[in-house]
């Protein structure tokens, strides 16, 4: 971003990413940079003092879309620690990958390393909002796609004929007497059994995970097809369910 080309007659898709665009080149650039107007026809973005820095974006006309319609790129202020126009939602987006590889990561290396990358002061409190919005945003995505595996079992089924798919949930206690307006609004994933070589992803292995998926594929292939059938895992050991059957672990 720092190398940010601005060239007149971009278009951005929402009035948000150009304000996040600018953000960005802020950030990068270490200027002082704030929006004197914002509505939702145009944008101006100024840097402070005497400095001859702006642009101007505004909305097209019947889009969401907008454009950049003219700038002035020359600055004559100095670098800053602060950047005025820096919140917590950009920072979680820059920041949402280190968050997503280790959601336990501590405030303090979130404050260093926006000093290191980018010679900037943030915060303790922003710090601590920039990563609950990066965690919102990781388990807001995760649950998005949780909310689909109704479709991707059904679709399974469609394409692959024969194909055996059951599908456990959980429902949120405070709604577990109530009727669900969705399949998904109300229900927490646990685990989903798939007989196409058979096998299973469950919340964890245990002797109950173990059970419910032993007792699907009996269901699938009948208990007097299993034999002797060894089954490998690679986690815990767990207490064998069906003494006719062997477990290497």
């Amino acid at each position: 971003m720092s190398q940010y080309k601005w060239e007149v007659g971009t278009v951005y898709a929402t009035r948000e990413e150009f304000k996040d665009t600018v953000t960005a080149y802020a950030v990068q650039r270490a200027r002082a940079i704030t929006f004197r107007k914002c509505d939702l026809q145009r944008v101006r973005a100024v840097c402070t003092g005497k400095c001859p820095f702006w642009l101007y974006a505004a909305k097209m006309k019947e889009e969401d879309s907008w454009q950049l319609r003219s700038m002035n790129l020359t600055h004559t202020c100095t670098q800053t620690h602060r950047v005025g126009i820096l919140h917590s939602r950009w920072l979680g987006k820059a920041f949402k990958k280190k968050v997503e590889s280790n959601p336990r990561v501590k405030i303090r290396e979130l404050v260093s390393k926006a000093q290191k990358k980018w010679n900037l002061t943030v915060t303790k409190s922003m710090a601590t909002r920039t990563k609950q919005i990066a965690l919102d945003e990781i388990q807001g995505t995760f649950r998005e796609q949780y909310k689909r595996i109704y479709d991707y079992a059904h679709e399974l089924m469609r394409a692959n004929p024969g194909t055996s798919v059951r599908l456990q949930v959980q429902r949120y206690p405070e709604v577990e007497n109530e009727v669900a307006s969705s399949q998904t609004s109300c229900c927490i994933f646990q685990r989903i059994y798939i007989c196409l070589e058979a096998y299973a992803v469950v919340e964890a292995e245990t002797k109950d995970s173990w059970t419910w998926f032993l007792s699907h594929l009996a269901t699938d292939i009948g208990v007097e097809k299993m034999g002797r059938t060894t089954f490998m895992s690679d986690q815990q050991k767990v207490s064998n369910p069906k003494p006719n059957l062997t477990y290497v672990h």
